[in-house]
């Protein structure tokens, strides 16, 4: 996504100045932040004060039959990287950072811009991680199935 500014409201709110969002911000109590998506419709937030580790037995290879792409998702001393292969793969260097056990963020410069995904992991009756299910600001819900 891109950067935009949000306008006071006298009420407490706040409302985005660009029109291509159409939603409300009310602080909620603590940090808490409500966000009001219209239509009856709002989601509530919580201040990100720290990560989670990314789950150990997230390493491993991931496919998009959608964008016959490939992730291969490996753990070193450095921290948790995220190579694509495909048609989709532009060179990007991603970088996995852990948000909660069943979700991850994966971060990375496009055309040298910073670009994020999120990562929610899909798991079996038994644990077992059987997908990555990505949002972004133009994806909603890319399934990428283990390898």
């Amino acid at each position: 996504g891109v950067p935009f500014v949000l306008e006071a409201q006298g009420d407490g709110s706040w409302l985005p100045l660009r029109g291509a969002y159409e939603f409300r911000l009310h602080r909620g109590d603590g940090d808490m932040l409500r966000v009001d998506l219209g239509a009856g419709q709002d989601a509530t937030f919580t201040r990100l004060c720290g990560r989670a580790a990314p789950p150990t037995d997230l390493a491993g290879r991931y496919r998009s039959a959608d964008l016959g792409t490939e992730r291969q998702i490996e753990c070193s001393d450095a921290g948790w990287a995220v190579q694509l292969s495909g048609p989709h793969a532009c060179g990007v260097e991603w970088q996995l950072l852990g948000l909660s056990a069943e979700l991850v963020e994966v971060r990375g410069l496009s055309s040298g811009m910073p670009t994020a995904q999120l990562a929610r992991l899909e798991r079996d009756a038994a644990g077992k991680i059987l997908a990555l299910r990505v949002h972004s600001s133009r994806i909603r819900e890319l399934r990428f199935i283990r390898l």
